[in-house]
């Protein structure tokens, strides 16, 4: 009678530690091809939003809309260019304001002045921000942020300092002047508009954080409607970063701030700040 040789058991573990092998080795590629493709589609939907932004001040006698939220300047509700609550539920609440809880006339992102330029709620969600899959680090919602994007203090019509740009026209070359960013805050969405600590040119500080969702990468739109994606060089941006999310972010001259020990050398400060738009 003829007998069938199987495998043995050595040969088996080899055979399993040889796919266990190329698993590690294509993993991490699969995972970086996905955060890359991400940005692919972050990046468009960074540039709809800059261009509806230009768009409306083409509108509106060359105004820039109001880079604030409605719950952080009620004054301009007119020309927030979202309305976004600080506390939210869902992001449905975020998108169209359904939560029942809500003050009058808060209307979520389709009821900010720039969503008839745009007219796509999930043009301001990054694929890869996974924040709204979870609870708000600081447990104010019970989902996180749906909203990636926020735009630069700076660049809108809420205030009359001699630095802040009412128009395009007041921002200096355009194309090396970003207004929006991917924020990562904690506290159920980004809130307000992004800053950074631009007191001491010679070391300056984060004090909002970014969204780095793309490999040490983030989104960044540009005055002339461009997005661009900036590669951070130095680890303690995405360190703050994440200190941020976590809730864990240290505190300087009582609000959330970098410290000393990550602002000393770090070049991606000193790139924000020289293109951090300001009227000059």
């Amino acid at each position: 009678m003829k007998t069938t040789k199987g495998f043995t058991l050595i040969e088996l573990l080899v055979v399993i530690a040889i796919i266990a092998l190329l698993l590690a080795i294509i993993v991490p590629s699969l995972n970086t091809a996905k955060q890359m493709a991400g940005a692919a589609v972050c990046g468009s939907n960074a540039r709809q939003i800059v261009m509806a932004w230009i768009t409306y001040a083409e509108d509106n006698d060359a105004l820039l809309c109001s880079p604030y939220t409605l719950t952080y300047d009620p004054v301009n509700d007119d020309y927030d260019w979202v309305e976004a609550r600080v506390s939210k539920v869902t992001v449905e609440d975020e998108i169209f304001g359904t939560d029942p809880g809500a003050a009058t006339g808060d209307q979520g992102i389709v009821g900010g002045a720039l969503y008839p330029y745009y007219e796509n709620p999930e043009a301001v969600h990054c694929p890869s921000d996974k924040r709204s899959n979870k609870p708000a680090t600081d447990g104010s919602s019970k989902e996180g942020g749906y909203r990636t994007y926020s735009f630069v203090e700076h660049v809108g019509r809420q205030n009359n300092g001699s630095e802040y740009c009412h128009k395009i026209s007041d921002i200096p070359s355009p194309g090396a002047k970003y207004v929006t960013v991917e924020e990562n805050d904690c506290r159920g969405l980004n809130r307000g508009s992004w800053i950074m600590d631009r007191d001491d040119p010679s070391q300056p500080g984060l004090v909002d954080s970014f969204g780095i969702y793309h490999n040490m990468r983030s989104i960044l739109a540009f005055a002339d409607g461009h997005a661009e994606k900036i590669v951070w060089k130095d680890d303690r941006t995405e360190e703050y970063s994440q200190d941020w999310f976590d809730g864990t972010v240290r505190q300087k001259n009582g609000g959330y701030h970098t410290t000393t020990a990550q602002e000393t050398g770090n070049q991606d400060l000193a790139w924000l700040y020289s293109h951090y738009p300001t009227k000059r």
